[in-house]
């Protein structure tokens, strides 16, 4: 039904870090040469003429010449990482994207801030070549149309949220002052909400919505009794989580989460049943749930290898071992290594089916945007970092030193 970070990558406990590592090493393969391409940084400004001419006909090409900023516009501000090393660059020359055909030009107005962003630098994957940018999801206003865009449905100035599961474009990453992004794959912002309220959807709304669709939950058309399956979710206070519960409550779900106590009434805000304190011991938390819920159909695990064994183990512990009936889980963070029972279904959650398949995407798109219309989805609390590019370098440093709890940290242009 309804799929990131990545799948995401999520915090709850900074202990985590190598499973999460694991996780993205195996999604973001390093190229066979170990030799990372280098390029000049503002090669299209090198060179007054080239530009000039360059800039006109990427104009005749893809843009839509209502918006007068980006007649004028030759570059633009980006947050480039030019080697894994060094220091980020605020760089103020890098070109921006050249749209393709279905594509809009996003100006990004705040940014989310992900796990991934800070891990891939440090640990060195999911970098393909220098200069890089990095940044996952956005909120905006469209600014320009490739030349198959209908912009009718998105005018100039639309206000829009985006995510990009195009982990090898960078015209698509958003730690830069323009982004380039298919225009079915991008959802209008609510009236009701901020630019800020809309950078902190995007990747958790994805992934949470990839693993539903995962299990067969995409439409409104399959919703089910209500309270008649339970799904737990150990890690409730991660971003992908909150969303996660929101769709298993529209499903029908009876929804049981793992989570710090301290959080517990704000999770419970987006609809979850029971919030069991993850500092108990397992034994404790297992004799609460189990005296609650008497069968957990589908879990999603979004903390680590540990807590995804843990899952597991819960699983069998509420549902007995012989149980014939089928329960599925998804541990998004890292597989366990256990033995997967046999009557556990252990699925995967790619988050890039996204893009890969447009037809899924715009539906899920549509779909979402529905729910969110309705009421039957809400954004997360956000922390916000101002100063623009330097804002994005200072939140995730408090992303990679603190963590996030319950909340989204996102960075202000």
């Amino acid at each position: 039904m309804v799929t990131a970070t990545t799948t995401s990558i999520i915090s709850e406990d900074r202990t985590r870090g190598a499973d999460i590592l694991k996780k993205a090493k195996d999604e973001f393969p390093t190229p066979e040469s170990t030799v990372v391409k280098k390029r000049r940084l503002s090669s299209v400004s090198s060179d007054s003429e080239v530009v000039e001419k360059s800039f006109k006909k990427q104009q005749k090409k893809s843009l839509n010449l209502s918006a007068p900023l980006l007649e004028r516009s030759r570059s633009q501000s980006a947050l480039v990482i030019t080697h894994f090393d060094d220091p980020y660059d605020l760089n103020k020359e890098h070109p921006y994207p050249e749209l393709r055909p279905y594509e809009v030009l996003i100006k990004n107005k705040v940014v989310g801030l992900n796990h991934v962003d800070w891990k891939a630098k440090k640990f060195k994957f999911a970098i393909y070549s220098f200069p890089w940018v990095n940044g996952r999801e956005s909120s905006g206003v469209v600014v320009s149309h490739g030349t198959k865009v209908d912009d009718t449905k998105l005018p100039v100035n639309q206000r829009v949220f985006i995510v990009s599961t195009s982990y090898r474009d960078i015209r698509t990453s958003t730690f830069q002052e323009y982004t380039a992004i298919d225009s079915r794959l991008v959802w209008k912002l609510p009236g009701s909400f901020s630019f800020e309220n809309g950078a902190t959807i995007g990747v958790g709304l994805v992934t949470s919505g990839m693993a539903f669709h995962s299990w067969g939950y995409a439409s409104s058309n399959d919703r089910i009794e209500k309270n008649s399956k339970t799904m737990l979710i150990w890690g409730g206070s991660s971003v992908v989580a909150l969303y996660a519960m929101q769709f298993a409550k529209y499903f029908g779900f009876k929804v049981v989460s793992i989570a710090s106590e301290k959080n517990a009434e704000y999770i419970k805000s987006f609809g979850c049943d029971l919030v069991v304190d993850r500092h108990l011991g397992f034994e404790k938390i297992e004799e609460i749930i189990h005296s609650e819920v008497k069968h957990i159909d589908y879990a999603l695990d979004c903390v680590s290898r540990e807590t995804s064994e843990l899952s597991l183990k819960l699983i069998q512990k509420v549902n007995g071992e012989d149980d014939d009936s089928k329960s599925y889980f998804i541990p998004l963070v890292a597989k366990p290594k256990a033995e997967i029972p046999k009557n556990v279904q252990m699925e995967e959650v790619f988050i890039k089916k996204f893009h890969e398949d447009i037809k899924l995407g715009e539906e899920f798109v549509n779909f979402s945007t529905s729910l969110f219309e309705n009421g039957n989805l809400k954004p997360v609390r956000h922390r916000t970092f101002h100063g623009g590019l330097k804002g994005i370098v200072d939140g995730l440093l408090q992303l990679e030193e603190k963590g996030a709890s319950a909340e989204k940290y996102v960075a202000s242009f």
